[in-house]
């Protein structure tokens, strides 16, 4: 109406509602993502910490069995894969979920019969997005145990080194 009629007097009242929607959707998702990054450093934090208490009661054959390095890389890498899926995808999974739901109301509340097509499409897309974590396990599984053998290369090129300079 504002370009195609010239009714330059409703401008601001579009123009106003529309740059503080903008606004307050970026404040909240930078408070969602700052939230995310809380919650994953302390599940990694708390994770460490109580993966490191464990490790200090162990036996010796436990350190007889594993190398410095592949500890090091299980209390790092791994608290750090684990603190980011609890804190950015869960808050990505709740963002998700009430996605859904909200689309699900309004697009109900719309066309019943349009609602049709995506609740069918919504368990294959499921299913897919179900298929495709199973394969990112097995990928982040393989990277996991590269980087402890990249860990226990360095840590016995380290050994060799202090060797050779003392």
């Amino acid at each position: 109406q504002v370009m195609g009629e010239g009714r330059h007097e409703i401008f601001w009242r579009l123009a106003i509602p529309m740059a503080l929607t903008y606004v307050f959707s970026g404040i909240f998702h930078y408070m969602e993502e700052f939230s995310a990054d809380i919650i994953s450093k302390r599940v990694e934090r708390d994770l460490s910490l109580d993966l490191f208490r464990n490790i200090q009661q162990q036996d010796g054959q436990f350190f007889r069995e594993r190398t410095p390095a592949d500890l090091m890389s299980r209390t790092t890498e791994d608290c750090n894969y684990i603190g980011f899926s609890f804190g950015f995808c869960g808050i990505f999974f709740l963002e998700c979920v009430a996605y859904m739901v909200s689309m699900s109301i309004a697009i109900l509340a719309v066309n019943p019969l349009g609602a049709i097509v995506p609740f069918v499409l919504m368990p294959i897309i499921a299913f897919l997005g179900i298929r495709s974590e199973v394969i990112g396990d097995k990928i982040s599984d393989e990277i996991s145990d590269i980087t402890a053998d990249l860990n226990q290369c360095a840590s016995e090129a380290i050994t060799g080194i202090r060797t050779v300079k003392s």
